[in-house]
């Protein structure tokens, strides 16, 4: 079963490598719900996520017009996506290009029947510019759309996810020294959509109990926590976890994939690249783990086998698992 969460941080959220992402990362989500399990004595959701039957997305902006929420997916920025939009909306390539699910589908449907091989070629520009649909949002973002859902965008507010930054001081209690530095984080203005596939778990429960502990990094410093509650996402239509999804076909992932993966044909792929990390450890011995090579969430992979990733970061002594288990859409 598929659900959807509304996602609302109290303040913001810190994850990512060196700078903060503007998403929270999918690999991040299954993580900590593996942890929050574990810390309750939830075997059965622990063991779903670590054996790849619990599939979710990165917590994603939204689109929100009155009561109702569209998840949108930051599409990696592809040449050759932005050169077809270039083309026919007359986009700059610094503008911020979203899909709704619908638009990502046809961003799919676009590559599938352009069929260009390893190599982007005039067709496929060609083709995704007589396909896709695009509505320009009133602050100069552009979303791709399905059809019919030209109006509904147009006059939506999408959710502002900016970059802030607090000056803080630490103590030393030996010298009484200040040495002074910046925390930056991420910082959405309005609601963010987490989409999670089960098999009738509680997860809606794990998520409140992760919210009020937090999600990321700086937590004692207020950031990370949420309010989550379920709300109906209306079309999901070509929504599927890696391991179920067409093999020989592209599609639009929401979450990561390891660089490392053979489901993916990367000759094939248009993505950006990300660095994955994070603490292992007690909190007395913490660690960072070594740093994972993946693709963004928005990229548009060519599905080469149906299979979830399971990276161990841990040791022998402290284990710690990685779970790269991404919803994607792909077209008809």
């Amino acid at each position: 079963m598929l659900e959807a969460f509304r996602v609302d941080f109290e303040k913001g959220f810190r994850v990512g490598y060196r700078r903060p992402e503007r998403v929270v990362p999918a690999a991040a989500v299954l993580r900590a719900l593996a942890s929050v399990a574990s810390m309750t004595g939830d075997t059965g959701l622990l063991r779903a996520v670590l054996e790849g039957r619990v599939a979710a997305s990165a917590i994603l902006p939204a689109l929100h017009d009155g009561g109702r929420l569209v998840p949108l997916v930051p599409l990696a920025p592809q040449g050759v996506v932005h050169a077809s939009l270039s083309k026919s909306a007359g986009l700059g390539r610094k503008v911020r290009l979203y899909a709704t699910l619908g638009g990502a589908r046809r961003l799919a449907e676009a590559l599938d029947t352009a069929g260009c091989g390893v190599a982007p070629c005039a067709e496929l520009v060609g083709e995704l510019s007589k396909r896709l649909k695009v509505v320009v949002l009133k602050g100069g973002d552009a979303v791709l759309v399905d059809d019919g859902e030209e109006a509904a965008v147009a006059g939506a507010t999408p959710t502002d996810v900016g970059l802030a930054a607090e000056h803080r001081n630490a103590i030393d209690r030996l010298t009484s020294s200040a040495n002074p530095f910046l925390v930056t984080y991420a910082k959405p203005r309005g609601p963010m959509v987490l989409l999670v596939e089960h098999e009738g778990l509680d997860v809606e429960r794990a998520l409140k109990l992760l919210g009020e502990l937090g999600l990321g990094g700086l937590r004692s410093r207020g950031l990370g926590r949420f309010t989550a509650r379920k709300i109906d996402l209306g079309e999901s239509r070509g929504v599927a976890p890696l391991p179920r999804a067409s093999t020989g076909r592209y599609a639009v992932s929401l979450g990561e994939v390891p660089l490392s993966s053979d489901a993916v044909d990367w000759r094939r792929s248009f993505f950006e690249l990300s660095v994955i990390t994070g603490y292992v450890g007690p909190p007395y011995a913490q660690r960072l783990a070594r740093p994972i090579a993946a693709s963004r969430a928005g990229a548009s992979l060519y599905v080469a086998k149906r299979k979830y990733e399971r990276v161990e970061v841990g040791s022998e002594d402290v284990p710690s698992t990685f779970v790269f288990n991404p919803l994607l859409v792909q077209g008809a």
